[in-house]
Order: C-alpha cells, then sequence, then structure tokens
C-alpha cells in the first residue's frame, strides 16, 4: 500500500502545465491517496491490536 500512498503523493501530471483538467484529475489522486492512506491505518491498528491480543472478538 505505501508504494500506492508514494506514487500519488507525486504523480507525474503534477510536472505538467496546470489546466483545468489536470487540476481536477490531480485532485482526484490527492483524494485517493488520502482514503489509502486512512485505510492502511486501519490495518495497522488491526495488525496492532492483533499483536498485543486486544483484539475484538469480531475481527478475529
Amino acid at each position: 500500500m505505501q508504494s500506492r500512498i508514494d506514487q500519488k503523493k507525486n504523480p507525474g501530471i503534477g510536472n505538467q502545465r496546470a489546466t483545468k483538467r489536470r487540476k481536477t484529475i490531480a485532485q482526484g489522486i490527492i483524494q485517493e491517496k488520502i482514503e489509502i492512506e486512512i485505510i492502511q491505518s486501519w490495518l495497522f491498528a488491526i495488525a496492532q491490536m492483533w499483536e498485543t491480543g486486544n483484539i475484538p472478538p469480531i475481527l478475529r
């Protein structure tokens, strides 16, 4: 997941001349990066709960 996040932090479109269309595309890429980061943080939290033995039964 981290490699996808890193790719979206610096998309190739960011180095091109800014147009309305490219700005819209870049905003979508940034939003997707944020969503992936949130999911990644949830997965890290679940993994940490698993390792410490504090995971709720529903997640086992």
